[in-house]
């Protein structure tokens, strides 16, 4: 369909050994950089490694992306992502697992280290990455999302079965699809919609900092300024 732009994520969080006890998947490394190698040779397709941290691998960003430069030797800082783990009843279905537990400091200090490594933001990409950082640290501290949340102003999840929800983190549902002959415009117009929109609007949801939803707030908060 040749997209104007097709940025892509390879999901990797840590080196091999690492990595694999994480996904709880032997090889899956492997084949993840097979998969992000493959990807970066097609034209047209922009991609990065991306990587969550949590309690499992709070300090292991260096060793990741030494494992993944040593296999991809173009790569550099800036073609990865990070970003912190998160808490979701009807995305993640890890409700109560403490993904953060006692790593929180360790996290903003790689958070740090990786910003550092980045450098100053070239393109918008860029730009928006450094604004999630910078704010992922404060969200870590506080455990209140930054700014004002865009969420159902900007986006919304639709889960495989065909449920809206407003986020992957917010688990209220507005509908299905199912019902509404697919057409996302009557659910997105409806006042269940509205009225989750306005509880997001004014911090009355779980609170959270994930990039599905910080990168268009941050968009969204640029020309009105966070508050």
């Amino acid at each position: 369909m040749r997209p104007p732009k097709l940025v892509i994520t390879v999901s990797t969080d840590g080196d091999e050994e690492v990595n694999d006890h994480v996904r709880g998947v032997k090889g899956g490394w492997r084949r993840q950089i097979e998969t992000y190698r493959t990807l970066h040779a097609m034209d047209g397709v922009q991609v990065f490694l991306g990587m969550t941290l949590s309690s499992l691998n709070a300090d292991q960003y260096e060793k990741a992306f030494a494992a993944a430069k040593a296999e991809c030797p173009w790569l550099t800082h800036s073609d990865f992502h990070l970003n912190i783990a998160h808490e979701s009843g009807h995305y993640y279905g890890n409700l109560g697992s403490d993904t953060l537990g006692n790593s929180r400091n360790q996290i903003i200090e790689q958070l740090k280290y990786y910003r550092a490594k980045r450098g100053l933001p070239l393109n918008p990409i860029s730009f928006v990455e450094r604004a999630y950082l910078k704010h992922a640290e404060e969200y870590l501290r506080t455990g209140s999302t930054p700014m004002r949340c865009h969420a159902l102003r900007s986006s919304c999840f639709i889960d495989s079965w065909g449920d809206v929800f407003p986020c992957g983190m917010y688990d209220a549902k507005i509908a299905s699809l199912r019902d509404y002959d697919y057409d996302l415009a009557v659910i997105w117009d409806s006042p269940r919609a509205r009225q989750l929109q306005e509880e997001i609007w004014e911090y009355k949801c779980p609170q959270c900092w994930t990039p599905c939803e910080a990168n268009q707030s941050i968009l969204g908060n640029l020309m009105r300024g966070a508050e």
